[in-house]
């Protein structure tokens, strides 16, 4: 008999989740509500779609990873057979394997290289270790640190290649590419597709829609839990064609930063009232390698200012030394030529690109929410956030959800500077763009100054008044 072309069929796959609605009642909500596609044998099928449509929830279905009170509906067939536990668990280890969209997957408590290595199938774990370091630019000193000493995008490369390692028949890349500089984007875009030259399938979700036209043999776009339409990638960035398939697919494209996106303000003409100043700024972690180097910065009220520069440069590191997380190694950091204070509440304020690491797994939402103080009703509404989301626990939610909740319970009226370290890589095009329409308008009306960490030119572009490179 012919091999079956599809490797992967999902038909009328649902997801809802069995959970306390109040206090005292249960009920179910129900995210994803019915989502169709197929992955064809060495193709790469992608997933484009707005936050919180069903992406990532679909993928821990595929993997078996679900929460013990979510519920299935439809069906998700893997080489002809459907994939129920029972199969998953009959399943070669690394057969299908998942690059996860948190780097929280990493075990904190063991080396980048033990992990890597641990996983390992075939050959000497060491030359497959060496082998994949440089294939994904990283040092050798790396395989010895801890994932809390490496970079978001440096740890971004380290998820990539517990991947590949494995030998899988069938990866799933849930947003394999955010945190990476250009040229490692392009270098993960590259082996995907390597990957697939070699007999691999895979199944990519991303909001990166340049990503998705470059790589893919079809793109899947998702709204509101349901699939809407399939785009072949050749008319995937003419709007005209995309809009006679799938309105929201054009509008995904005229809301990149490239595009239509949003314009602030001119900065309006006001005296300073706040300068923010890193003078001879150094940091190494226990005595190892400098991540930073006598790096000076400046920054005043009513600015938006860009950071720049490589993966594993220090920018997410710069970023915890001014809000208070790390203290640096020599150097200071002075607030109107006075340092700044290590007790109470830190006037420089750090809203991360992974929301997971702020937000209590044990709280319900609406307490991490309100953790450091009252969030107006107004803020609530234009940072999109949702009340049906208030009582739930932050796994019951997408990742572009609880970023939301970061932002907004943020915006308090004591910040003095704010800095968002790539804070939009959870969303779509167009939640990115109301996102940061939003939070700069804020920074300019309440003259706080603003920090955006990026590695898109076009986004630091468009937002701010200077750009500084690290």
């Amino acid at each position: 008999m012919p091999m079956d072309p599809n490797i992967l069929e999902v038909d009328r796959y649902g997801v809802s989740f069995h959970q306390y609605t109040t206090f005292f009642k249960k009920g179910f909500v129900e995210p994803v509500i019915e989502l169709n596609l197929t992955v064809r044998r060495n193709e790469i099928t992608t997933i484009v779609g707005a936050s919180g449509s069903g992406k990532s929830l679909l993928a821990h279905g595929i993997m078996g990873i679900l929460p013990e009170n979510a519920r299935e509906k439809g069906s998700i067939v893997y080489q002809g057979q459907p994939l129920d536990r029972k199969r998953i668990q009959s399943l070669l280890p690394g057969e299908i394997v998942l690059i996860p969209q948190s780097i929280n997957y990493l075990d904190p408590l063991m080396t980048v290289g033990r992990q890597i290595k641990s996983l390992v199938r075939k050959g000497d774990p060491d030359a497959v270790l060496e082998t994949t370091f440089q294939r994904y630019g990283l040092k050798p000193e790396v395989a010895g640190m801890y994932p809390f000493q490496i970079s978001g995008g440096m740890a971004r490369r380290v998820l990539i290649a517990t991947a590949v390692v494995q030998n899988p028949t069938l990866i799933i890349a849930d947003e394999p590419t955010p945190g990476l500089d250009e040229d490692l984007v392009a270098e993960a875009l590259e082996q995907l597709i390597r990957l697939k030259e070699d007999g691999c399938s895979i199944l990519m979700i991303t909001h990166d829609l340049q990503a998705a036209k470059k790589v893919s043999d079809k793109i899947v776009v998702f709204k509101d839990g349901r699939s809407t339409c399939e785009i072949p990638r050749d008319i995937f960035d003419d709007a005209g064609k995309i809009a006679d398939c799938s309105q929201y697919a054009a509008d995904l494209f005229k809301a990149l930063p490239e595009n239509d996106f949003v314009d602030l303000p001119a900065r309006p003409p006001a005296e300073v009232s706040h300068e923010l100043e890193a003078r001879g700024l150094s940091f190494s972690y226990y005595g190892g390698r400098r991540i930073l180097d006598s790096f000076d910065f400046s920054l005043n009220s009513g600015e938006v200012v860009g950071l720049r520069g490589g993966s594993g440069r220090g920018k997410s590191t710069f970023a915890k030394l001014l809000s208070g997380y790390l203290n640096p190694t020599s150097g200071a950091i002075m607030i109107d030529g006075n340092p700044v204070p290590r007790s109470g509440f830190n006037p420089i304020q750090l809203i991360y690109q992974h929301p997971e690491k702020s937000l209590d797994p044990r709280w319900r939402m609406r307490t991490c929410l309100e953790e450091a103080g009252e969030v107006s009703e107004e803020i609530r509404r234009v940072i999109g956030i949702n009340t049906i989301w208030l009582n739930r626990l932050p796994h019951e939610i997408s990742g572009g959800e609880q970023q939301r909740f970061c932002i907004a319970r943020i915006l308090q009226p004591e910040v003095k500077f704010l800095i968002a370290d790539e804070m939009t890589a959870m969303f779509d095009a167009i939640t990115q763009a109301e996102i940061w329409a939003v939070t700069a308008e804020y920074a300019r009306a309440h003259s706080i100054g603003l920090l955006i960490i990026s590695h898109d030119p076009s986004l630091l572009n468009r937002l701010c008044d200077r750009i500084v490179y690290i």
